[in-house]
C-alpha cells in the first residue's frame, strides 16, 4: 500500500468500515516502522475526528439537551449577512443546496 493509498482510507480505517484486508493493509502499513510522510498525522487526525464524532451522537434512549432543536431552529431561521453569497454552481450539475438554508 502507498502513502497516497492509505491517506485515501485513513477516515474508513479510523471509523473502523473497511474490510478485513483493507484494514490489514492499514495496519501494516502505519505499524510497518518505515518513514511513511504524513501517514502517522493523518492516522491521529482521523481518529480525533472519529472521537468527536461519536461524542457528538446521542445516546440510544435519550432525548437531546433541553433547548437544542429550538437553538437549531433559530440558527437557521436568522437571515444571512448581506455581505455573504454562495459561490456560482459553474460544473453544470445541478445545485444541491438546501433551500430552508440558503435562502436570504
Amino acid at each position: 500500500m502507498t502513502c497516497a493509498e492509505f491517506k485515501e482510507m485513513v477516515g474508513a480505517f479510523a471509523l473502523g468500515l473497511l474490510e478485513e484486508t483493507e484494514r490489514d493493509a492499514c495496519a501494516a502499513h502505519v505499524g510497518s516502522g518505515a518513514i511513511h510522510p504524513g501517514c502517522r498525522a493523518a492516522l491521529a487526525e482521523a481518529r480525533d475526528v472519529a472521537c468527536w464524532l461519536a461524542a457528538g451522537l446521542p445516546v440510544a434512549g435519550r432525548s437531546p439537551a433541553p433547548g437544542v432543536w429550538r437553538t437549531i431552529e433559530c440558527l437557521v431561521s436568522q437571515p444571512r449577512p448581506a455581505n455573504t453569497t454562495r459561490p456560482a454552481n459553474t460544473s453544470g450539475a445541478p445545485d444541491q443546496a438546501t433551500p430552508h438554508l440558503d435562502t436570504p
